[in-house]
């Protein structure tokens, strides 16, 4: 898939200290948080996305796990989530 015809969530924005981690054969967009690892997808809005049943939003502990860390649709309750601990 390619990327570059992405149009963000209205309510996106790429998170302090988070670089643009994306595929081209990844099913959407990613940012991973350099200090960590961990990566979050942005999915494309609903009715437009290639894997259905996904959240808009799905953080993984690093790339190529395959099970996430945390997903919503809410990018309120993402950016909880993302805070520094």
């Amino acid at each position: 898939m390619n990327h570059t015809n992405w149009t963000p969530p209205p309510d996106w924005h790429v998170p302090e200290g988070w670089i643009n981690s994306s595929y081209g054969n990844d099913t959407c967009p990613s940012w991973t948080e350099e200090n960590t690892g961990r990566i979050v997808f942005v999915e494309y809005p609903e009715g437009q996305r290639e894997c259905a049943g996904l959240s808009q939003y799905t953080v993984y502990a690093e790339y190529g796990t395959d099970s996430h860390l945390f997903e919503t649709d809410n990018f309120d309750a993402l950016s909880a989530y993302l805070q520094p601990r």
